[in-house]
């Protein structure tokens, strides 16, 4: 029996469709953190050495992953779940997911059904400079701060994660679309040693980079973009294999 004893909550509610294992995805990438063999079909526990544990579940026919975590290092802990979920729903293209942060307010706290804070109005007030939020059910303030307390960290560290690889991504693009550019110049320079040679005239090889010139400044843009479209088909032909 699950402790509610000073818990975090953090709900995902998947609004047209849950996919099927999603559950089981991070099961997997957080095997090892579970705690004495409690994993079941549709929930884990998990604790970290410190002591702290979650407990994730899958509510069966609403299409909801609920986490609650109690512990000295919970807002941590609860962030990297989310982290996790957030990375594996990226994964299904324009997934539909509402996020909710259950309210901690004295009856809230002691409540099977606690009120529900929408993760984006919650960020939107932030925003707003709000420092408190009404729960509906107690009508009492709540601290922003204290509902999202770990949460924004983590998820600011999720946007630097992907940005970063964005980098990589488009350095990486330079670098090919560089070799690419510097291949044709090749090929075009033995074209051009091969016309000096056959016709025994250095006006065939200046001709030949006159006229490699004359196509490539005008049409530098489309060669580039060329370039970019075949490297598009080469990533997405690598990535299903």
């Amino acid at each position: 029996q699950w402790d509610n004893t000073n818990n975090i909550s953090f709900i995902f509610e998947y609004k047209e469709y849950m996919p099927a294992g999603i559950l089981w995805q991070f099961i997997v990438e957080m095997n090892m953190h579970i705690k004495d063999e409690l994993v079941w079909r549709y929930g884990v526990v998990l604790k970290k050495e410190d002591g702290t544990q979650a407990e994730v579940i899958e509510e069966y026919g609403k299409d909801t992953i609920k986490i609650r975590v109690r512990g000295i290092s919970k807002e941590d802990f609860r962030a990297s779940i989310i982290d996790r979920f957030e990375e594996i729903n990226k994964i299904y293209h324009n997934l539909p997911v509402k996020k909710y942060v259950p309210c901690v307010c004295d009856l809230c706290r002691e409540s099977e059904e606690p009120y529900l804070y929408e993760y984006e109005t919650l960020l939107k007030y932030q925003s707003h400079k709000k420092k408190e939020i009404t729960c509906g059910n107690s009508l009492k303030n709540v601290s922003i701060d204290l509902l999202l307390k770990g949460i924004e960290e983590g998820r600011r560290g999720l946007e630097n994660k992907d940005n970063e690889e964005q980098k990589k991504k488009k350095l990486k693009r330079k670098r090919k679309t560089a070799i690419i550019i510097f291949a044709i110049f090749g090929i075009i320079t033995v074209i051009a040693f091969l016309l000096k040679f056959v016709f025994n005239s250095w006006f065939a090889l200046l001709g030949t980079y006159a006229a490699f010139l004359f196509v490539l400044i005008p049409g530098y843009n489309k060669i580039l973009d060329i370039v970019n479209k075949t490297l598009d088909i080469a990533e997405k032909l690598h990535s299903t294999k």
